[in-house]
């Protein structure tokens, strides 16, 4: 069995999902609280530190990011990639370009609030993890 985690990274909610074996096992959305961004940080960190002690993962990909992003998301990818390597130094680490997952969309003609609605998905983030999955596996022909 592969597990495999998919990330839409941000400073405040992060959106994941996990896929085994190329389906859809579970999704969430973790939120930092604080106004503050170094504790935003940690928040984050030990979110993902206690998410990867329950799963065991092989792979996980985090969303591409774009040259205008926020430092604060690039420091968010930091802590989170972080807590998953202090857990699983051997796991596989991709990226995936948000054309990708929305050319999956588009090709199925779906749109993120349709995915929110079939998986009860509290958060855009949460659905582009999902769509990250979908498009990552049907680009591999999975």
């Amino acid at each position: 069995m592969i597990r495999h985690l998919f990330i839409d990274p941000a400073s405040y909610s992060t959106g994941w999902a996990v896929f085994e074996n190329g389906e859809l096992k579970r999704h969430g959305t973790i939120k930092a609280v604080s106004p503050v961004i170094g504790l935003r940080l940690v928040e984050l960190y030990r979110s993902y530190l206690g998410f990867v002690v329950t799963d065991s993962l092989d792979n996980v990909t985090v969303e591409r990011m774009n040259r205008l992003v926020h430092y604060y998301v690039i420091w968010s990818v930091a802590a989170i990639l972080t807590a998953i390597f202090t857990k699983c130094p051997r796991i596989s680490l991709n990226e995936l370009s948000p054309s990708t997952w929305k050319r999956w969309l588009s090709e199925n003609k779906l749109q993120l609030s349709s995915l929110k609605a079939v998986y009860t998905v509290a958060s855009d983030d949460e659905a582009v993890a999902i769509a990250m999955g979908f498009a990552y596996y049907k680009k591999e022909g999975l």
